[in-house]
């Protein structure tokens, strides 16, 4: 493969992931400026963002006739990988969340706030939704065609990763640990997709690194009322 015919690939790869992100968070965005709520502007803004990452994703497929970049199926060789990369995706996030401890109690960094009144609905985002629209978008549609245009792994895993490291730039900016863990996350994952050619395996791994931060953020709250209590 020349080296033109992979440039142009990557840049239609892109162009494609732009057309499905850039309108998704523009709209998630203004739908969650006219929330007056904190917890729910932030909730609405990104349910609604991830589920047009999905509904957009399929529909740019079914257009452009690419929809073979949406693979769900899975061996039971991909299986067994999904459970160890699932399991050490579950660990790591724990560890990194523990280490960093800005990340549970800063509310900037939201989906990890909790409020008791929309704890089940950010629980399904953060679990199933923003898995689903995130990997569906990033492994799925961007990977995926790098992957049928039979890029080179290194490209088809470098470029996934590093897009999921920028859009994540601007609430970890001043986190490095976390936006470090997000860039290495991305490379596992679209390595995951590209040995696989299944997106349910990064779909589960995603949600268990996710969870590791719900686990994290309620282990510190636990521990924050307690001490709390010890003072009264």
């Amino acid at each position: 493969m020349s080296l033109n015919t992979m440039v142009s690939d990557i840049i239609y790869a892109v162009s494609l992931w732009a057309i499905v992100f850039i309108p998704s968070s523009i709209l998630g965005g203004i739908i969650g400026s006219r929330i007056t709520s904190d917890d729910r502007r932030v909730l609405g803004s990104g349910l609604v963002t991830q589920i047009l990452f999905i509904a957009l994703s399929f529909f740019i497929a079914y257009l452009f006739k690419l929809n073979n970049t949406m693979t769900f199926s899975i061996s039971q060789k991909s299986l067994i990988i999904c459970l160890i990369a699932s399991t050490s995706l579950l660990i790591v996030s724990l560890i990194m969340n523990y280490i960093n401890k800005k990340y549970t109690t800063n509310t900037d960094l939201v989906p990890t706030q909790l409020s008791n009144e929309y704890k089940t609905l950010t629980i399904l985002t953060l679990l199933i939704i923003a898995p689903l629209g995130e990997e569906i978008l990033f492994r799925g549609l961007l990977e995926g065609y790098l992957i049928i245009h039979k890029e080179p792994t290194y490209v088809t895993v470098i470029i996934p990763a590093l897009l999921f490291m920028l859009v994540h730039l601007q609430p970890l900016k001043k986190h490095a640990i976390l936006l470090s863990e997000v860039f290495i996350t991305g490379l596992l994952l679209s390595y995951l997709r590209t040995t696989t050619n299944s997106l349910i395996p990064v779909i589960v791994a995603h949600s268990a690194m996710n969870a590791g931060g719900i686990i994290t953020y309620k282990l510190s709250t636990i521990k924050l009322s307690s001490r709390k209590n010890n003072k009264l």
